[in-house]
């Protein structure tokens, strides 16, 4: 707690203590009060008196009152006792509905945010036709993602600079992150058209423009403003192979070839003593030692997986190959062959096959599909590729899980870190499921052309909903990752430890 809270605190008890007493000390001997009374009031009447009378009648008032100074204020002892459970009380009652937290510091980067909007609100006091300090309040309101008013301050800039392209294209993105329908606002639009008006070549004009015209199904337009985009960019950077990858994905939106594909997210290397792969490592060669990690209850060891438990889930051996280390021993009977899927070739010491149709068996409900088996798909939907996963391991700190019961609902959501507020990817849970690891992929997202590898940065945020509502609450608790590289990080650790 700070000083001046304290300050403060002890002030507003103090006078709470005055009020609380002042009626008893007022009143701490009744009787004694009325007789003075009744003598300030005789003293009113000495004119209308006759002097023997008015002498009479005060020198008996006068005796009372001095026969009752003697007597015992018994006042006292509930004011000593009011004293010390006025201010006890309150500090009490403060711990339990209070919030001594907020006191703290506990966001230094929105705190710095806030302390450089006073600073710019005071140059804006003295200069208000500057358009860059509109400009920088404008940004500072939009990093802490209060977009109402970064509107207003962008607007104000325009007003005062009305073609900066630059100020066009971030009021743009603001309107679009205020946007609670699908699609880009028309506003948003019109500025971004105006804004390549002015300057053609602004490379976040013309992502936006592409991500806008994605959004409304109009992939040819889309491929257009982003292969204006592209030369423009390192080819070596992140953002040039994610705006390929957003090409690709519109051409085959299109039912066209996507050409050559950005290349795979690569991971760095394993260090020295790292003897296993990192959540959402990438596969290694063949000449460096892998180490299997644990499988999921219930899911099928893949081939050279060794011993999990007491059970031991050997891969399929091919029929005239050594058993390998670890597999357990077979008996001498014949070993049978699996399927082979249509055309493929008949391997040394498969059975002869007859020249029908050649299909695999059915398999079993969560059957693990085995090697060589044709592709499966569920009934009435196609099959479609598994997308590559970014692994997320999200943990509640011990202090904030007591009074939790475990149903409450938590939600992963990934966000691009600069770009659309749209969520990317979204995973439901509950804190009984806490800790675990998870992976995000494309398959979470929820609108189409709105996913992980479109954006080279996302930021990752785990919020316990006490409502169960996906919109952020008070009372709700929460965590968020700083901006991370999907193509370079190999996964993301992710703590729930604030309370909004």
């Amino acid at each position: 707690m700070t000083p001046t809270f304290l300050i403060a605190a002890a002030i507003a008890v103090i006078i709470a203590i005055f009020f609380v007493l002042l009626p008893l000390v007022r009143s701490a001997n009744p009787e004694r009060a009325r007789v003075q009374r009744q003598i300030e009031a005789l003293d009113d009447l000495i004119d209308e008196l006759e002097p023997a009378d008015y002498a009479k009648r005060r020198k008996a008032l006068r005796a009372r009152l001095d026969s009752l100074g003697n007597q015992r204020n018994v006042g006292f002892g509930l004011m000593a006792v009011l004293a010390l459970v006025v201010p006890i009380g309150t500090i009490f009652m403060y711990g339990k509905v209070g919030e001594p937290d907020g006191l703290t510091r506990v966001n230094a980067p929105v705190t710095e945010l806030r302390e450089e909007l006073i600073r710019i609100s005071n140059t804006i006091a003295r200069d208000p036709d500057n358009p860059e300090y509109w400009t920088r309040i404008a940004i500072a309101y939009k990093n802490m993602q209060e977009f109402g008013a970064a509107a207003h301050a962008f607007r104000r800039a325009l007003y005062v600079d009305e073609d900066n392209p630059f100020v066009k294209v971030e009021l743009a993105e603001t309107l679009m992150f205020m946007n609670q329908r699908p699609g880009m606002p028309a506003e948003s639009r019109q500025l971004l058209a105006d804004a390549l008006t002015v300057d053609p070549n602004h490379q976040k004009g013309l992502w936006l423009m592409g991500i806008g015209a994605s959004q409304d199904g109009n992939y040819q337009r889309a491929i257009a403003f982003w292969e204006r985009l592209l030369p423009m960019l390192d080819p070596n950077s992140s953002v040039y192979n994610s705006i390929r990858g957003q090409i690709a994905q519109a051409r085959m939106a299109l039912g066209e070839d996507p050409g050559e594909m950005p290349p795979p997210r690569t991971a760095p290397p394993l260090r020295a003593d790292q003897t296993e792969l990192p959540m959402g490592h990438p596969p290694m060669d063949s000449g460096t030692p892998r180490m299997a990690g644990p499988l999921a209850p219930g899911a099928v060891a893949p081939p050279g997986h060794p011993t999990t438990g007491d059970q031991t889930r050997p891969g399929p051996v091919d029929p005239t190959a050594p058993l390998p280390p670890g597999h357990p021993p077979m008996d001498d009977s014949p070993r049978t062959a699996g399927p082979l899927a249509p055309g493929a070739t008949v391997p040394p010491g498969h059975p002869p096959m007859d020249d029908s149709t050649r299909s695999a068996g059915p398999l079993a409900p969560g059957t693990a599909v085995p090697p060589g088996h044709p592709p499966m798909q569920g009934a009435g939907e196609a099959a479609t590729d598994s997308a590559p996963s970014f692994g997320v391991e999200v943990a509640i700190e011990p202090g904030l899980i007591n009074g939790l019961s475990g149903s409450e609902v938590v939600f992963v959501v990934a966000r691009a870190a600069d770009g659309p507020p749209t969520p990317l990817a979204v995973r439901r849970m509950t804190v009984a499921d806490l800790p675990t690891r998870i992976g995000l992929s494309d398959a979470d997202a929820m609108v189409e052309g709105m996913n992980l590898s479109t954006f080279p940065e996302i930021v990752i945020t785990a919020r316990v909903s006490m409502t169960g509502d996906v919109t952020p609450r008070p009372g709700d608790l929460q965590g968020q990752t700083a901006p991370i590289s999907i193509f370079e990080a190999p996964g993301a650790r992710l703590t729930i430890s604030e309370r909004l």
